[in-house]
């Protein structure tokens, strides 16, 4: 197991984490295209929140189908952890950048990584670097 990693990831919270993360960034970028809460005006803003769906869906679909593969879920969930501020970002992105009321997304990444992964999750999600 990954250094800094609990041993209280187990098959059922690794499903409920991808699926939870899916459905709650699918129902975000699915409000935000309908406009229900931030106007998206632009082409790049859209383009950013259909990237997001596509990568979540992506990213969710490997990480189940890896999961047969592999006794490991700390080496499964640490690319997970690790793209969720990549996600954030697109978010944030999408909803007027460095003015964005969202940005305490960021805040909520390492929260996750410390849920899933514990410290080691913490450091994978806040020192992923932004594009």
């Amino acid at each position: 197991m990954a250094s800094g990693a609990p041993t209280h990831l187990t098959q059922e919270r690794w499903r409920a984490y991808l699926a939870l993360r899916t459905s709650l960034i699918l129902v975000m970028a699915g409000a935000l295209r309908l406009d229900l809460s931030f106007p998206i005006s632009s082409v790049h803003q859209s383009t950013a929140l259909d990237a997001v769906a596509m990568l979540v869906l992506m990213a969710s679909g490997i990480g189940l189908w890896s999961q047969r593969y592999s006794s490991d879920l700390s080496q499964l969930a640490m690319p997970q952890v690790m793209l969720d501020p990549l996600l954030a970002g697109l978010i944030v992105f999408a909803t007027g950048g460095e003015e964005s009321p969202l940005s305490f997304f960021f805040v909520l990444v390492v929260m996750n990584g410390t849920n899933v992964l514990g410290k080691g999750g913490a450091y994978g999600a806040a020192s992923r670097p932004l594009p």
